[in-house]
C-alpha cells in the first residue's frame, strides 16, 4: 500500500495505459491511505477546469466529521468562480 500515493495524475495515467496498474488499484491505495490517516473527516472535490496539460484540475476541501452539508454549501460557492468540469479532448 502507499506506492500510488505521492505520484501525479499525469503518472498515473501513464501507469494505468501502460498496463502497469489499474484504477482499481490506485483509488484502493488512495483509500486506504484515507482510512489510515483521516478517518473521521469528510471531504469534498471541488472542480477547476482543466490545467495546461488538458487534464481536469480539481481542489479537495476538509472539513471534520459530520460537516458534509457545510462543505457541499462552500463548493457551491466556490464552483461559481471556476471552470467547473470540462471533459479532456479525446475522452
Amino acid at each position: 500500500m502507499g506506492k500510488f500515493i505521492y505520484k501525479s495524475a499525469i503518472e498515473l495515467a501513464d501507469l494505468i495505459s501502460s498496463g502497469q496498474a489499474t484504477s482499481t488499484e490506485i483509488v484502493k491505495d488512495h483509500l486506504g491511505q484515507i482510512k489510515k490517516h483521516n478517518p473521521a473527516l469528510d471531504a469534498v472535490i471541488i472542480p477547476l477546469g482543466l490545467g495546461k496539460e488538458g487534464l481536469p484540475m480539481g481542489v479537495q476541501v476538509v472539513g471534520p466529521y459530520w460537516s458534509e452539508p457545510d462543505l457541499i454549501q462552500f463548493a457551491k460557492l466556490v464552483s461559481e468562480f471556476t471552470q467547473g468540469f470540462i471533459k479532456p479532448e479525446g475522452y
